[in-house]
């Protein structure tokens, strides 16, 4: 495939991009096929919560607690208990596996066909890891 023989930051976008756009894709078309309308609230309660667009299902869900952001007092809680700081040194983790793999995966003693699969499966898991976060 001609994707491998880019540089490797520019074919991770571009497969990032590939699965991002295919699973839109597919969700679309099969909710067009069966005919699904349960998930149109999603795009109304994101357009709520950062503009001051209401309607009846908006202002049901924003005015909840639960769709609000963050409190101060919620991040304490999740540091004291270690969860906060622990996720994010395994995210950190990952990510600077991820580096050092990409980065080693370039020397001359390793095949061609190793490289592939390695950037493949790592930009795959960095791409898994950052959605997860956000």
């Amino acid at each position: 495939m001609f994707i491998h023989k880019l540089p490797w930051l520019l074919a991770t976008v571009m497969e990032t991009l590939a699965v991002l756009a295919g699973t839109v894709g597919i969700k679309l078309l099969v909710a067009t096929l069966l005919n699904i309308r349960d998930d149109s609230h999603i795009a109304a309660l994101l357009l709520a919560k950062f503009t001051s667009y209401q309607d009846f299902h908006t202002q049901l869900y924003t005015c909840a607690a639960e769709f609000d952001f963050m409190s101060i007092e919620t991040l304490q809680n999740l540091t004291v208990t270690f969860l906060l700081p622990f996720s994010l040194f395994a995210i950190c983790s990952v990510i600077i596996k991820v580096i050092k793999t990409v980065l080693c995966s370039s020397s001359p003693d390793k095949s061609d066909d190793d490289d592939d699969d390695i950037a493949m499966v790592t930009s795959l898991s960095l791409n898994a890891v950052y959605i997860l976060v956000v």
